[in-house]
């Protein structure tokens, strides 16, 4: 009886059908120059550097007979022989053997395919196009993950009655291509199983770049679900308090994340002995924990930006049901925050209404720490070619070389 690694994949498994056709679809070499659709059609199917395998890839990290796919019960397994630089499935590691489904992304070494079953010639072709791009996203995640390549942006958080920045949150980007937004970050974490890993480095990260940021900034960091209740998330939280000692740090965790009030109560006990505050994000997005917030405090509610928009434009009665969960919040304790004001209209009905701090494009886009920095100087000194120096009216020697500022990222 085989033995499956423990996975989390969304894909589903293949159709049981005798007249299933399953084939690896990428590249066989280094250069990503050979892509083939090689049909898998016998067993046990070797895969491996050695010539004459139903698969030989061009590789030097390949193994001379890297691994192989067998048959069981019309399932299709895949197993590692004993490969130098190991198989994977959907980015986990083989030990043994790991049952394969439909759409898996299977990695030899650095070559990655994508396992695909089609029921009839006519569907194969159907696939060409839209396969080998996730097999590309697929392998440029792998890569930002080993070289933790990700490209941070803050956006202000302002305080409203005074106008002055409190802090930034971080925000996931990358310059990966199809992984430059959150969005499509997290939509190949899901596919790999690494939500809670890429949630991780991206507050790390986050962090460390935002040390370069003026004033000591509070910095508003996320979570994701998968991270709430591991034993890694706490230890992830107590070694970035130790590096980072003095910045103001408040964890933000989605709405959803608050059903478990044990879970939130842990947490909140936590923080507060590693000096961090607590946020809950994305509050009216859906169903709103009352009775979490109630139970667990936490020091900011940031209310969905759904019931800010165009909040100037809303009946009287929707504005007064708004001012009644900002009057609650406050009366907890709690500091409401309004997301996504994008007009002056907005914050003058949010600051009306009893916000106390809010974010959104009028205040600042996001953007990497060094544009924020550059911003700040510029604000606070004038513009480059304010700063440049004048010789009795005329453009000095100096001015033919370009002044620039970079910020030094511990």
């Amino acid at each position: 009886m085989l033995v499956a690694n423990s996975s989390n994949s969304i894909s589903t498994p293949a159709p049981r059908n005798a007249a299933c056709i399953w084939y690896l679809d990428g590249c066989t070499d280094e250069e990503q120059t050979r892509r083939q659709q090689v049909v898998v059609n016998s067993f046990p199917f070797q895969v491996g550097r050695k010539s004459g395998l139903p698969l030989t890839l061009q590789g030097r990290t390949v193994s001379k007979v890297h691994a192989e796919i067998i048959q069981q019960d019309e399932e299709l397994w895949v197993r590692d022989l004993q490969s130098t630089n190991g198989t994977f499935v959907n980015g986990k590691r083989v030990t043994d053997c790991m049952l394969l489904k439909s759409d898996d992304l299977v990695q030899f070494a650095d070559l990655e395919f994508r396992l695909v079953c089609q029921e009839s010639e006519d569907a194969r072709n159907t696939v060409c196009a839209t396969s080998q791009l996730l097999v590309s996203t697929a392998l440029q995640f792998r890569r930002l993950m080993e070289t933790g390549d990700i490209l941070p942006h803050f956006q202000p958080v302002i305080n409203m009655s005074t106008g002055a920045v409190l802090g930034y949150e971080v925000l996931a980007r990358s310059n990966y291509a199809g992984l430059e937004t959150a969005y499509n970050l997290f939509l190949a974490a899901l596919r790999m199983d690494q939500e809670a890993e890429l949630s991780e480095l991206c507050r790390r990260e986050g962090l460390r770049q935002g040390q370069a940021l003026s004033d000591n900034p509070t910095l508003f960091v996320n979570t994701h679900p998968a991270e709430i209740g591991r034993p890694e998330f706490l230890a992830s939280l107590q070694a970035i308090r130790e590096c980072r000692y003095a910045t103001p740090i408040v964890l933000e965790i989605h709405e959803r994340s608050a059903c478990d009030i044990a879970a939130i109560r842990e947490l909140r006990v936590a923080l507060r002995e590693l000096n961090m505050g607590l946020a809950y994000d994305d509050f009216g997005n859906g169903q709103s924990r009352l009775r979490e917030l109630m139970e667990v405090p936490p020091d900011f509610v940031k209310f969905d930006m759904a019931l800010i928009r165009d909040i100037h434009l809303a009946p009287p009665q929707m504005q007064k049901t708004l001012e009644t969960l900002v009057r609650m919040v406050s009366d907890l304790g709690v500091a409401p925050l309004a997301e996504g004001i994008e007009c002056h209209e907005e914050s003058a009905v949010c600051s009306e209404i009893g916000f106390r701090y809010a974010q959104g494009y009028l205040f600042g886009k996001p953007a990497p720490a060094a544009s924020v920095i550059s911003g700040h100087v510029e604000q606070q000194f004038g513009s480059l070619a304010d700063r440049r120096p004048k010789l009795d009216g005329r453009v000095s020697p100096w001015d033919a070389q370009e002044f620039r500022m970079s910020a030094v990222i511990p």
